[in-house]
């Protein structure tokens, strides 16, 4: 991880978010859950379904 921070932070890396979806699979779900039921991505460019996705080829 290049930044000392949360561990799905959203000034992190795309790296760093795959890295760590790879490494905390339920707190990733957990995210992309809160997302669908906000309505709003985790970042503008980047949702955490697709972090997700990214991260489990």
């Amino acid at each position: 991880m290049t930044r000392l921070s949360c561990s799905l932070c959203i000034f992190g890396s795309r790296a760093d978010l795959l890295r760590a979806a790879r490494l905390r699979p339920d707190l990733a779900a957990e995210y992309a859950r809160v997302e669908d039921e906000i309505g709003h991505r985790f970042r503008n460019d980047l949702s955490m379904a697709e972090i997700i996705a990214a991260a489990n080829p």
